[in-house]
C-alpha cells in the first residue's frame, strides 16, 4: 500500500494496478495489504483488504471497496 501513496489518482482498481505494473493480471484475486498510510483520501477497489489496510484507507477519509467474490455469493 505504501507504493500506492505516490500515485496521483483518486481511484485505484485492479485495471489500474495491472496497467501500472503492480500486478500481472486483473483477472486474478487481489488483496490489499496494509503497510503504510495515506495522506489524502483515496478509493481502492479490490477483492479483499487486510484489516490494517482498510483502517489506513478509511483513516485518510478514503474508501476500501470489496468486489463480490463468486465464492461469497454461493
Amino acid at each position: 500500500m505504501a507504493d500506492l501513496e505516490s500515485e496521483n489518482v483518486a481511484l485505484i482498481d485492479k485495471n489500474f494496478l495491472c496497467s501500472n505494473g503492480y500486478i500481472r493480471s486483473a483477472d486474478k484475486l487481489v488483496k490489499i495489504l496494509g503497510t503504510g498510510e495515506f495522506g489524502r483520501p483515496i478509493t481502492i477497489i479490490a477483492d479483499k483488504f487486510s484489516a490494517s489496510a482498510k483502517a489506513s484507507i478509511e483513516k485518510s477519509g478514503g474508501q476500501a471497496m470489496e468486489l463480490a467474490v463468486k465464492a461469497d455469493l454461493e
